[in-house]
C-alpha cells in the first residue's frame, strides 16, 4: 500500500495555516503532510509566530517553497502561451499542463521525498487562491479530493447588511470537491450558490486546540492592553486614520499606571515600520510589537483592542474584555462602503464595522472612553457587561460541524 498524503497550499499569509491546523491534527500519524509555501515571505512571516509555527512544524513532513525566480524561462513561456491561446482562441491542453509542471516542479520535489500523485489523498487549499493546481492534481489523480477553506475567520456581510458590497461568488470557479464556510455570507461571496458547502466551526476555537497555546502566567504588574492592528489601506483605513488611532490608544494608556501596550501585528506584517515610525512619536515607551500567535498574548492580556480584524474573535474565545477602535462612520466614503469591513446600521442611519453589526463587540473612537474602559477593567467593576458578547459569539459557533465530525466525513469521502 502506498503513502497516505495531505498536501496544504499557503498563498497569502499563515493565517490560513491558523484556520485549517485543527482539522489537520484530527487526522492520524499515518497521514503525512506537505505545505507548500507559494511565496518565500509568507513563510518567513509564518516562522516569526513562534507557538503556531512550532505546532505545525510537530504536524508537517515535508516542506516545499516556491522560489520567485526559479523556472523563469518556463514562466516567460507560458505567460506568452497564454497570449498566443487567448488571441487564436486555440486549446493546447497538453502543452500547457507541460508548463505548468515545469514551472511547479513538483513532480521533481514529489520524487525526492518518493511520493507519487496516486498517494494524496487531500488537497487542502485556501478559498480565494486561484492558482491551477487543484485542477492540475485532479487530473494526476481523480480520487484526490479537493477541500477548499477559508483564510481566516473573517465574516462577510450580507447583501442586506451592505447592499454597495459585491458578494456575488467571486471565486466560483476556483474548483473544490467540497467548501469549508462558517457562515452562508461567506459562501455567497465565494461562490454564490453550491452544492458541496460544509458549514463549520472556526476550529481554533474548540478548547481542545486553545488549550495548546495556554501557558501559567507569573504574576505581573503591568496592566497589559493589547492591540491587534490591521495594515493601512487607501480604500479603508488611511494613513492618517491608522496613526490617529494607534496614537489615541497610547494616550489612554498613558494615563493608567503600570499599563503596557503590545501591538499585534496584521499575519503579512506590512505595516511593521509605519507603525514603529509612530511608536517613536510618542514619550510612551513601555511598548512592544509581537508577532506570536493572538491566544498566547490574549492569556496575558487585561484588555484587548482591535482594529476592524477578525483577531476580535480570537479574544472573544477566550473570553477577554474586547473593544474595537475605529473611525468606521467617519471614514465610510463611496470607495470604502464597497468593502467587508463595513455593514450599514438601518436604526442609526449610520456605517459601523461587520463586527460591531453583529453584536460582537462595541465600536469606540475617543482616548476618552478608552481610559473610563480601562479603569473599570483594572478595578474589576461591570464586568458583567463583556457577557453578551461572549454568549453572542458562543451562538455563533453552535451547530455547525467541528473539526472530528468533519475529518470522520472526509474519510468516508476516499474509502
Amino acid at each position: 500500500m502506498g503513502k497516505k498524503i495531505i498536501l496544504l497550499d499557503i498563498k497569502r499569509h499563515h493565517g490560513e495555516i491558523d484556520w485549517i491546523l485543527p482539522l489537520l491534527y484530527k487526522f492520524d500519524s499515518s497521514y503525512e503532510l506537505i505545505t507548500i509555501f507559494d511565496f518565500e515571505k509568507t513563510f518567513e512571516n509564518f516562522m516569526k509566530n513562534k507557538v503556531l509555527f512550532e505546532l505545525w512544524n510537530k504536524r508537517n513532513k515535508y516542506l516545499y517553497i516556491k522560489k520567485k525566480r526559479h523556472k523563469f524561462f518556463f514562466k516567460i513561456l507560458y505567460y506568452l502561451f497564454k497570449i498566443f491561446t487567448k488571441i487564436s482562441k486555440t486549446k493546447l491542453l497538453n502543452f500547457e499542463e507541460y508548463l505548468l509542471d515545469k514551472i511547479t516542479d513538483l513532480k521533481s520535489f514529489l520524487n525526492d521525498i518518493d511520493v507519487k500523485y496516486t498517494d494524496i489523498q487531500f488537497f487542502f487549499i485556501a478559498s480565494h487562491n486561484r492558482t491551477y493546481l487543484p485542477n492540475f492534481i485532479k487530473k494526476k489523480n481523480a480520487k484526490c479530493k479537493i477541500v477548499r477553506f477559508p483564510e481566516s475567520p473573517w465574516i462577510f456581510p450580507s447583501k442586506e447588511q451592505n447592499k454597495n458590497y459585491n458578494s456575488g461568488g467571486q471565486f466560483k470557479k476556483n474548483f473544490g470537491h467540497y467548501y469549508l464556510h462558517t457562515c452562508k455570507a461567506n459562501s455567497n461571496f465565494f461562490l454564490g450558490k453550491s452544492k458541496n458547502i460544509i458549514y463549520c466551526k472556526n476550529f481554533r476555537y474548540e478548547n481542545w486546540w486553545r488549550k495548546k497555546f495556554y501557558k501559567k502566567i507569573s504574576n505581573n504588574k503591568f496592566f497589559n492592553i493589547l492591540v491587534a492592528t490591521r495594515p493601512p489601506y487607501r480604500e479603508y483605513l488611511s494613513k492618517e486614520s491608522y496613526e490617529k488611532i494607534i496614537l489615541s490608544i497610547i494616550k489612554a494608556a498613558s494615563q493608567i499606571r503600570n499599563s503596557k501596550i503590545v501591538f499585534k501585528i496584521h499575519p503579512h506584517s506590512k505595516e511593521l515600520v509605519y507603525l514603529n515610525s509612530i511608536l517613536k512619536k510618542s514619550k510612551f515607551n513601555n511598548w512592544e510589537i509581537n508577532n506570536n500567535h493572538a491566544f498566547l498574548l490574549a492569556n496575558r492580556a487585561d484588555i484587548c483592542i482591535t482594529m476592524i480584524t477578525s483577531t476580535c474573535l480570537d479574544f472573544l474565545s477566550l473570553k477577554k474584555p474586547t473593544l474595537e477602535f475605529y473611525f468606521s462612520n467617519e471614514d465610510a466614503n463611496e470607495i470604502s462602503v464597497k468593502f467587508p469591513h463595513y455593514a450599514f446600521n438601518k436604526k442609526t442611519k449610520k456605517w459601523v464595522s461587520i463586527f460591531e453589526y453583529l453584536g460582537f463587540l462595541k465600536t469606540y473612537k475617543k482616548s476618552e472612553d478608552l481610559v473610563k474602559i480601562f479603569r473599570m477593567v483594572r478595578k474589576q467593576k461591570k464586568n458583567k457587561i463583556w457577557f453578551k458578547y461572549f454568549n453572542r459569539f458562543e451562538n455563533w459557533e453552535k451547530n455547525k460541524m467541528d473539526s472530528l465530525t468533519l475529518r470522520k466525513f472526509l474519510e468516508n469521502k476516499i474509502n
